[in-house]
């Protein structure tokens, strides 16, 4: 700004200063306002009409992933039967999947950080969307059916396995750090509604025109979610771009050695992969449990009421997340504390189970259990997108990929030591063992500050 003959001139960079002042001074008045405030102030993070819509949107497709994945496990039985599938065949196909689902973690979470986590989200369901529809075509099409089955599992595995990750390279990226508790388990919950979606829509659609329309009704939903997300985006270079990263991936300067030196690094990849692994156990054998222990037990039921119960505690655990932090409490303190509640109190819970004696009983503890693992995605899922926010959806890889593989060890080594020994209380035990040891791990070594890069002290020259 200049004076000339006692009125103020001002330039043109002094003119766009102003008006950017004023814009971020202001609150947005809408949509399109807050896009300037945004552009002007270089903030990557979304604004807050954009974060609603998105959390609907990352919810919604979440969702629709856990229908198709578990479309094959609702129609095993039917499909068992028509293609005479022994058990072990039968466990083939399902396994099928998470042998898959384990390989791509790593290589997902790293493209998403180099690309976008909303490209490869996008890219992954419209192809894991197709198979899910193309599966029962497949399978009627061959007498080979039990082996074209496992493949197209395989391959959902591989396209599925890239959706956490992604997620976690978007919340560091676009979401503020004092909102992503929430974000993050509001999210969450997508595994829980699509659990119940597919469970009681997938169960009328089976009795009411068969099983294949299980298989068209999720991988329907995936393609819808993918249509809408691709409209909203309008991102014509998406392709390009992936191709791209893929091609760059290897010239990236990714801080391997940096982030393995960090303790708090190893610490929430050994918490994850408890989390994670007891997780997993835990929807493959407690259904089994129930039908084994109280036969006349209703499968809707212990279904579906221990998924209800942990929408809202998940969304409860993000609130209260967040809302310490903006009250003054350390970052580190609520994590920890998220941890305790859902690794060490969850435990109890597990313990109880095995001690049930009615079904009401066992119904309620493995619905608090349930209930109060959802306050992991307020601890570790945040805390690894704290840690390393330049590549958290590889760090997220690097520990669920170890989670997945643990988890089928876990159960494996669960159904021998029930065979072995005949009691259930084995298999909790060794869960509460997992979670035990990954939580005082967790708890002595975490922390909230970054380590994707060297702190570096400054020198004065004189």
């Amino acid at each position: 700004m200049a004076t000339k003959g006692g009125k103020h001139v001002y330039n043109k960079s002094d003119v766009d200063l102003l008006l950017q002042k004023d814009e971020l001074q202001s609150p947005p008045r809408s949509p399109q306002h807050g896009d300037r405030v945004k552009k002007h102030s270089g903030d990557q993070h979304w604004s807050e009409w954009e974060a609603r819509l998105w959390m609907f949107t990352l919810l919604a497709g979440t969702c629709f992933l856990y229908c198709a994945r578990s479309s094959l496990p609702i129609c095993a039985v039917s499909m068992s039967e028509q293609f005479g599938w022994n058990k072990k065949q039968t466990g083939l196909a399902l396994s099928s999947f998470f042998w898959g689902y384990c390989l791509t973690q790593i290589a997902g979470g790293h493209l998403s950080d180099k690309v976008g986590g909303e490209r490869v989200l996008l890219v992954s369901a419209l192809l894991w969307g197709l198979i899910t529809i193309v599966t029962p075509l497949a399978a009627r099409a061959t007498t080979a059916s039990l082996y074209l089955v496992s493949f197209l599992r395989f391959l959902m595995g591989l396209l599925q396995g890239v959706h956490f990750p992604s997620l976690s390279s978007v919340f560091a990226v676009r979401v503020r750090d004092k909102e992503r508790g929430f974000f993050c388990s509001f999210v969450g919950c997508g595994s829980q509604c699509g659990t119940l979606l597919i469970g009681g829509a997938g169960s009328l659609l089976q009795d009411w025109y068969g099983w294949d329309y299980v298989f068209y009704f999720a991988g329907f939903l995936a393609l819808v979610w993918s249509y809408c997300l691709g409209t909203y985006m309008q991102n014509q270079r998406m392709f390009s771009d992936l191709g791209r990263g893929f091609a760059t991936s290897a010239k990236t300067n990714m801080p391997w050695r940096l982030l393995l030196k960090k303790a708090p690094v190893w610490a929430v990849i050994i918490g994850q992969v408890s989390v994670a692994s007891s997780s997993f156990t835990l929807f493959s054998w407690v259904p089994i449990f129930f039908k084994n222990r109280f036969p006349d037990s209703k499968g809707l039921v212990f279904n579906v009421v221990p998924w209800l119960t942990a929408i809202p505690a998940a969304i409860m655990g993000g609130h209260l997340s967040d809302h310490l932090i903006k009250t003054g409490y350390k970052p580190v303190f609520v994590r920890k504390l998220m941890q305790v509640i859902g690794m060490g109190l969850s435990s109890i819970f597990i313990l109880l189970l095995g001690q049930s004696e009615s079904f009401c009983q066992a119904l309620i503890f493995i619905s608090v259990a349930l209930a109060l693992q959802t306050f992991n995605h307020s601890g570790l899922t945040i805390n690894i997108q704290e840690l390393a926010p330049s590549c958290s959806g590889f760090l997220f890889g690097v520990a669920n990929t170890g989670g997945s593989v643990f988890g089928i060890l876990w159960v494996y080594l669960s159904g021998y030591l029930l065979d072995i020994t005949g009691s259930w209380d084995s298999m909790f035990h060794l869960l509460v063992a997992v979670n035990v040891l990954g939580l005082l791990i967790y708890l002595a070594f975490a922390k909230t500050e970054r380590m994707d890069v060297e702190n570096v002290t400054p020198v004065l020259k004189i």
